[in-house]
């Protein structure tokens, strides 16, 4: 384990990794990349068409509150509304909570499989330079 980073006279040792200005800017697009896919693939049509559904049933659930009857033992059909509307507000959130989910999944595998390997190692190429920059001696 060395304590100085640099020889004396500034330089870079050969233990110091090598993160350059340019791997910065490859991986912050490579981070860009990633967020276009994720972006471009969370503009599905079926998918916004479910949470538009979703706000409509839950706008209904939240309105029918105010329509509850107030008394002892009043029954309306509002009251089976708001119930049937909550549940499915409730079920439609999950189940777009998921696809969501099964979408970032998607992508992300589609990412790691064209970027990776590059990806990877320009992070733990920063990582490692991180740490020689900070002092972190416990590596």
């Amino acid at each position: 384990m060395f304590w100085n980073l640099t020889n004396g006279a500034g330089e870079r040792t050969v233990d110091q990794p090598d993160f350059t200005e340019r791997d910065k800017h490859r991986l912050a697009y490579l981070q860009k990349i990633a967020n276009e896919m994720l972006d471009e693939a969370l503009k599905d049509t079926r998918l916004k068409r479910w949470q538009q559904l979703l706000g409509g049933v839950a706008l209904i659930a939240f309105a029918s509150i105010f329509f509850l009857p107030h008394g002892r033992g009043e029954m309306n059909v509002i009251s089976y509304l708001f119930g049937l509307s909550s549940v499915a507000a409730f079920t439609l959130f999950f189940f777009v909570l998921f696809w969501k989910g099964r979408i970032t999944k998607r992508v992300e595998e589609e990412f790691w499989e064209r970027h990776g390997k590059e990806y990877k190692e320009l992070a733990a190429r920063r990582d490692d330079s991180e740490k020689s920059e900070t002092g972190y001696w416990l590596r």
